[in-house]
């Protein structure tokens, strides 16, 4: 039950953003919206996720592991559900930032309980957690244009609270791994600064680019495909191939990583497959 309330709570952390790429082009002529006013909603919460992710440790400190993950699952539960019944493009804005602040809280809230509790298969629950983020990112963008179709665009933008409502009963329901809660020394590998660190600024650069990729690609390829010519259920397919393959190698890069003696060459060759 706690595995799959990880792999649920991973699945929660985009489909509040991604969501809203695929109908940027509806967005934009349905609320009368600029193309900066339009674009906003994704840059915005992908903002947020940089600034307030250093608020994980104090939240952990002040409420515990458990009850944070709690109140950051409610936040975007509230926020997605919200879209259903206040529908602008200022409620669209607060609940995206609202959103945005919740997953920067809740990614390295969650990596930190899968290092301490999940320690000795910490490449498999990984690549479940990987997984999990990836399929969030898949069902919203390709199914919303789908669902836009079916049910209107209020219906598209608000389904998604069902996948936190989801993970927070199985959080709820599952035992820890554990025998106590995570603290934060627990989280803490050592006293260092990550500030005064070369190695975490590297990092910082590293996903930071990473994740320009992924959202770039997740707001406008859609809408590319789109303006091209396609259906809006075309694309919505295009974009279901696109990251199912993402998917797939979520889960098999893990132990394919594993079996390498030097996991920068692994990391090389996936680097050059991104670049071409």
């Amino acid at each position: 039950m706690l595995g799959g309330a990880i792999v649920l709570i991973a699945m929660s952390m985009r489909p509040i953003i991604t969501s809203i790429g695929p109908l940027l082009d509806v967005l934009k002529q349905s609320l009368h919206l600029s193309n900066a006013a339009v674009t906003s909603l994704t840059a915005v919460p992908i903002i947020a996720m940089g600034l307030f992710a250093s608020l994980a440790p104090w939240m952990e400190r002040t409420f515990g592991m458990k009850r944070s993950i709690q109140m950051l699952l409610l936040l975007l539960l509230g926020a997605s559900a919200i879209r259903y019944v206040a529908f602008g493009w200022t409620e669209l804005l607060v609940t995206s930032l609202v959103g945005g602040i919740a997953i920067a809280v809740l990614g390295p809230l969650l990596s930190s309980y899968v290092r301490t509790y999940y320690e000795k298969q910490f490449d498999r629950m990984i690549g479940w957690y990987s997984f999990g983020v990836g399929f969030g990112a898949m069902l919203s963008a390709s199914a919303t244009p789908a669902l836009y179709e079916w049910g209107g665009l209020p219906f598209a933008l608000a389904i998604w609270a069902v996948i936190p409502f989801a993970a927070l009963i199985s959080w709820q329901l599952g035992r820890p791994v554990g025998k106590r809660d995570v603290t934060h020394d627990d989280a803490s590998s050592n006293g260092r600064s990550p500030w005064r660190s070369k190695e975490a600024w590297l990092y910082l650069l590293f996903f930071g680019v990473q994740s320009a990729i992924f959202f770039t690609v997740m707001t406008w390829f859609i809408p590319l495909l789109t303006k091209q010519g396609y259906s809006l259920i075309e694309a919505g397919s295009w974009m279901t191939l696109l990251t199912a393959t993402q998917i797939v190698c979520n889960l098999m890069y893990p132990s394919f990583a594993a079996s390498l003696s030097n996991r920068v060459i692994g990391t090389y060759v996936v680097l050059i497959m991104s670049l071409v």
